[in-house]
């Protein structure tokens, strides 16, 4: 397996909206693979929501993490989460 590197951009990203590292990773490891812009890699998975606050709301968040590939490592560019 490759190494996951998260770079400043998708971090900032993730804590605006409320994504995990964990969420990330296994979205990477077991998420939907498509092709995204710019030659990118795009892997989306939807979890059960799980925060109580949230869960009032919303029942499904879908993790989207655009990633790019660059010799022996993926670099997680942004993560993105759609709420249902």
């Amino acid at each position: 397996m490759l190494s996951i590197n998260i770079i400043e951009h998708a971090l900032d990203r993730m804590k605006e909206r409320g994504i995990s590292e964990f969420e990330v990773r296994k979205t990477i490891k077991k998420g939907k693979l498509s092709v995204a812009k710019y030659g990118r890699i795009k892997y989306t998975m939807t979890f059960c929501v799980t925060n109580a606050e949230k869960k009032k709301l919303y029942s499904k968040k879908t993790v989207v993490v655009i990633v790019e590939k660059i010799k022996d490592r993926i670099d997680v560019i942004s993560v993105l989460a759609k709420f249902s």
